[in-house]
């Protein structure tokens, strides 16, 4: 016959009398604990998801919301500047007519007062036009050419016309190549992206080219051969005078169509736009920031450029009074970009969204403020500062903007 295993006796030390040990009751005692700890817990823990949610998944949401403001606002503010360089270039094109149509002091000077309006234009919208280092998509790689069309520099100025010791060189004198838009198309960065035919640089080479006061002379129709060349066979529209009249003139077209078809693609519907719109908000954001850095390193690399000993490009100090001041402009947008509350959101928002304070703590704001405002005042006083110094301030600039300076 089996019995029952009776019950653990346990001695109470202070008493000395033994005792039943029933081990079932400690798991109901532990139960009711645990009934009491949820019951005192704050239930708005529990019925709120964003107090269980992970740091990333809260970071994600707050970037999205900013990115879903700053994006559109970005591509709007390309698109007005945009249309003032176009329209900037548009006045160029008019004030070379009208230089070739009167040859003078004032029609000259007025033709560069225009190119420089179209520079500083062009410096100012510049930070816009790297997305192709954000986003490896095949329409943004496009801008690449578009910048080569419509500023590239550094060029050989002896691949256009008489520069220096190269007299009667390049494309004005070669009088076995026609020039027209396709040929001036074709010989751009020929065999050498030095070897520019288009752009803002390539129209100053020529409108700066003589600094003396009858430099307008250059471009005056000439109607007679004279009698040595004719003899040679060479034509009225083969004279130098003429063929650099033509250059002038289709290069001002073909920059002020290069302008136009680059905003074309920009607005709704163009193939830029319909990249852009494609891309996750995010991504749309950071297309942008790497835009503003690589802009940074370009303006360095074109000092860096000047700053070295090759005698045979033009300066950038040099034809029309130096670069820099208007490489300022593309200094002074950056920082509006970087730090200026947003137009078109609610007051609430615009308070605190800036690029710069989602990118930064507030130490790099500090810092990142202080170096680009530097870089402005001293690229306006344009001589009176190194490119050394302005390289080394670029090269700081360039170093809070990398990601390991960013926030986590």
């Amino acid at each position: 016959m089996t019995t029952s295993k009776p019950p653990a006796r346990i001695q109470n030390p202070i008493s000395g009398t033994i005792k039943r040990a029933y081990y079932p009751s400690l798991w109901i005692i532990l139960l009711v604990l645990v009934l009491m700890t949820v019951g005192c817990t704050d239930k708005s823990n529990i019925e709120n998801p964003a107090s269980i949610a992970d740091d990333a998944r809260v970071k994600r949401i707050l970037a999205e919301k900013d990115a879903s403001l700053l994006a559109p606002l970005f591509w709007q503010q390309a698109s007005r500047q945009l249309e003032e360089t176009h329209q900037q270039i548009r006045q160029l094109q008019l004030s070379i007519e009208q230089l070739l149509d009167s040859p003078s002091k004032d029609s000259i000077s007025r033709a560069k007062t225009q190119w420089l309006q179209a520079l500083n234009s062009y410096y100012t919208l510049l930070p816009f036009l790297f997305l192709e280092n954000g986003n490896n998509h095949s329409v943004f790689k496009q801008l690449n050419q578009w910048r080569f069309s419509l500023a590239a520099w550094p060029l050989q100025p002896a691949y256009l016309d008489s520069y220096d010791i190269y007299a009667h060189s390049g494309i004005v004198n070669d009088i076995a190549l026609p020039i027209t838009k396709s040929t001036l198309r074709k010989q751009h960065g020929f065999s050498d992206d030095q070897e520019v035919t288009l752009g803002l640089h390539a129209i100053e080479t020529l409108l700066w080219a003589k600094s003396d006061k009858a430099a307008f002379k250059r471009f005056q129709a000439k109607h007679k051969v004279p009698l040595v060349l004719a003899q040679s066979g060479l034509q009225q529209n083969e004279l130098p005078n003429n063929r650099r009249r033509q250059l002038l003139l289709l290069q001002s077209e073909l920059l002020s169509d290069d302008s136009q078809s680059l905003l074309k693609q920009w607005q709704k519907n163009g193939l830029l736009h319909t990249a852009f719109e494609q891309l996750p908000v995010i991504e749309k954001v950071m297309v942008f920031k790497q835009s503003f850095q690589s802009c940074i390193v370009h303006l360095r690399d074109l000092l860096n450029h000047h700053n070295s000993n090759n005698s045979d490009n033009i300066p950038l100090d040099s034809f029309a009074n130096g670069h820099r001041p208007s490489m300022s402009l593309t200094i002074d947008t950056l920082e509006s970009l970087y730090f200026a509350t947003t137009a078109g959101v609610d007051s609430a928002e615009s308070s605190r969204l800036s690029l710069a304070r989602i990118l930064f703590n507030a130490q790099q704001q500090q810092q990142l403020a202080q170096s680009l405002n530097s870089l402005s005042t001293q690229m306006r006083n344009n001589s009176d500062t190194a490119p050394a110094d302005i390289i080394a301030n670029l090269n700081q600039v360039i170093a809070l903007l990398s990601p390991d300076s960013e926030n986590g």
